[in-house]
C-alpha cells in the first residue's frame, strides 16, 4: 500500500496560462472603446472569437495537465527579500481547469 504522504503534486511551468484571462479582457477592451465607432457585425465576430481563443488555450493546458498536479505561469515576480518569494502567478489545477472549460466553452 503507498503511503499517503509519499503523493506529490506536480506543479509544472508554463507561460500561457496568461492568455485565457487576457484574450476576454482584450474583448471587453474592444467592445468599450472600438465597437461603439464600428458595424454590429465586426463587433457580433470579434466577441466571440476572443471568448474561442480562450477556450483554445484553457483546453490546450487541460491537456497538458499532470495527474495530481497543476501549470504554474508567473507573471510578475513580486516581492523578493530573503528566502521570502513571492509571484503574481496564475495556477491551473483539475477544478480551475473544469470551470474554465465549462465558463469559456
Amino acid at each position: 500500500m503507498q503511503d499517503p504522504l509519499a503523493l506529490q503534486a506536480t506543479i509544472s511551468t508554463v507561460s500561457y496560462i496568461r492568455y485565457v484571462v487576457l484574450f476576454p479582457f482584450l474583448g471587453v477592451l474592444f467592445n468599450i472603446f472600438l465597437a461603439p465607432r464600428l458595424n454590429r457585425r465586426i463587433s457580433s465576430f470579434f466577441s466571440p472569437c476572443m471568448i474561442l481563443l480562450s477556450f483554445c488555450f484553457a483546453f490546450g493546458a487541460f491537456l497538458q495537465l499532470p495527474d495530481h498536479g497543476a501549470l504554474l505561469d508567473v507573471l510578475y515576480p513580486w516581492i523578493y527579500s530573503g528566502s521570502l518569494q513571492v509571484d503574481l502567478a496564475l495556477r491551473f489545477d483539475a477544478l480551475s481547469a473544469t470551470m474554465t472549460l465549462i465558463i469559456t466553452g
